[in-house]
């Protein structure tokens, strides 16, 4: 149903258009019958003049109706079609006192069109409009001021009441959005402490993590390329009446050093590890297993099973660096005589496995508190947590050691940054 927006005493009222076309008409079709049918000791006016006077006010009431729903924005018009309709109701009235109920008209089209500052002044016009029009029907009837003071003071009393309760609710109104306003202006000034304590948590967040990144980047890189480097110039120093194998190992400390420079300028500055510049992840594995056994003298084998797809950088570099801390370990501790690397892509899990067969270790003995007081491991299950992944580690002593982590194939870009 097709509604409109009416100004009531100042309020936004939504008014259904069938109310606002049809009521008048009923009310005109009544008022008819009334000064048509009913018997009266008056003179009754001709037929035909009161069917014009009843055919011009039924004309005049289409005007709101045609040029709808634009109606409650054109002032003027408003005003003119108020006057007009007066007007009628004066003639009607005069004519007939049985349309006095159609005279009512003039009250509802006050309070519904009318600017609040006129709504008073439209009752009143309404209430002398009608006491005049009913003097001026009969000539014989004296004119009685008292008649006139309860067809203006009546009306002025109800548009009183109404006007001063619709007053009321917006003053009602006005209050309630004033302390919407309040409770509004405290909640943003509790969002803001929030926000002001959100950034401060965020950027401490930042700082750990940073440190965390560059923890492990220090020992994923220059701390295992100086125990490497430590290594090789011990082994240089034991090979001293051997001069061939001496150099040898020098320049094999002198390439670690230099590789441990560039890891640590790449760890600074957040940059992909030099292994994956250019190669995927199995050429990247394969090339840090063949330098790995070339240094060491353990025989090292690279197998990839499965089809290669494209990883996350994140996922290739925490991969990268748990095959580096796993071979660093078997260096170290597990005097192993063969290493075997396999990449596994199985479905949407990726899997790394570092497998010795060297003296291996009792998993629920203490462990002794080596250099890295045992942050390698605990740098690599981060890392792998950062993506999503987890670390294995099954080792039986004589057995070797078997070192797995498993990752999701798709890794949340969030996390590249920590990488």
């Amino acid at each position: 149903m097709e509604h409109v927006s009416l100004n009531v005493a100042g309020s936004e009222e939504r008014v259904p258009k069938v109310v606002y076309g049809g009521v008048p008409y009923l009310l005109l079709a009544v008022s008819t019958a009334l000064a048509t049918l009913i018997p009266t000791t008056e003179p009754r006016p001709p037929l035909a003049g009161t069917l014009a006077l009843v055919a011009l006010a039924a004309v005049w009431l289409l005007w709101p109706i045609v040029v709808w729903p634009s109606w409650p924005e054109r002032r003027v018009e408003i005003l003119i079609f108020y006057v007009g309709l007066l007007l009628i109701i004066l003639t009607l009235i005069a004519h007939s006192p049985g349309f006095t109920l159609f005279g009512a008209l003039g009250y509802a089209y006050a309070l519904s069109l009318l600017p609040p500052r006129l709504i008073i002044w439209g009752v009143a016009a309404t209430g002398l409009v009608s006491a005049v029009a009913q003097h001026a029907w009969s000539q014989s009837a004296q004119f009685s001021p008292w008649t006139l003071t309860v067809n203006i003071a009546v009306p002025l009393l109800f548009v009183g009441w109404y006007v001063g309760r619709q007053s009321e609710r917006r003053n009602e109104m006005i209050a309630d959005l004033a302390s919407a306003n309040a409770r509004l202006e405290a909640a943003l000034e509790e969002n803001a402490g929030l926000h002001v304590q959100l950034v401060a948590q965020a950027r401490e967040a930042g700082v750990v993590d940073e440190r965390q990144r560059i923890a492990r980047e220090i020992h994923d890189t220059i701390a295992q390329g100086l125990v490497s480097i430590v290594a090789q110039l011990q082994a240089a120093e034991s090979a001293q009446d051997r001069p061939e194998e001496w150099r040898r190992h020098v320049r094999s400390a002198m390439a670690l050093a230099r590789e441990g420079l560039t890891d640590a300028r790449r760890a600074v500055r957040a940059i992909r590890p030099e292994e994956l510049d250019g190669d995927a992840l199995p050429q990247a594995l394969a090339q840090v297993t063949e330098r790995w056994s070339e240094r060491t003298g353990v025989r090292a084998e690279h197998v990839v099973v499965g089809d290669p797809v494209p990883l996350g950088a994140a996922v290739e570099v925490a991969l990268l660096r748990t095959a580096q801390e796993a071979l660093s370990n078997v260096a170290k501790h597990a005097e192993a005589g063969r290493v075997k690397v396999t990449l596994s892509y199985i479905g949407d899990t990726v899997t790394l496995d570092v497998r010795d067969d060297g003296r291996g270790f009792d998993p629920s003995a203490p462990r002794p508190s080596g250099a890295d007081g045992g942050y390698g491991l605990l740098g690599i299950r981060q890392r792998l947590a950062a993506v999503r992944g987890t670390l294995e580690v099954d080792a039986t002593p004589g057995g070797g050691t078997s070192v797995s982590a498993i990752v999701p194939a798709a890794a949340p870009d969030a996390e590249e940054a920590h990488a």
